[in-house]
């Protein structure tokens, strides 16, 4: 797969392009965080919602409304947010389905 790279420079939108230029995908979410914890998934947040997008099928696989001040990827590739009341875990595991 191709490196991509995230834009988000307005209020409304973040897209995603290639290396190369190449329009891949756009989100309705202002990402000011973005994290990357395994290689076909990108993790977009604004501080009100949270969306994971898997970038080999081209699907957005969660989308949901969650406040966070900051969002990381552990070492075991786990989703961290922080919130101002709590630390929120996500485990990531793939489905065969």
């Amino acid at each position: 797969m191709a490196p991509f790279i995230a834009i988000s420079g307005d209020d409304e939108s973040t897209t995603l392009i290639t290396g190369d230029g190449l329009f891949v995908d756009s989100f309705p979410i202002s990402a000011k965080h973005l994290c990357k914890p395994e290689n076909d998934l990108l993790v977009m947040a604004d501080g009100a919602r949270i969306m994971i997008y898997d970038t080999a099928i081209r699907k957005i696989m969660l989308d949901e409304r969650r406040t966070s001040q900051a969002v990381n990827v552990s070492p075991s590739g786990d989703v961290i947010m922080i919130d101002e009341r709590e630390l929120i875990t996500l485990k990531l595991e793939k489905s065969n389905i």
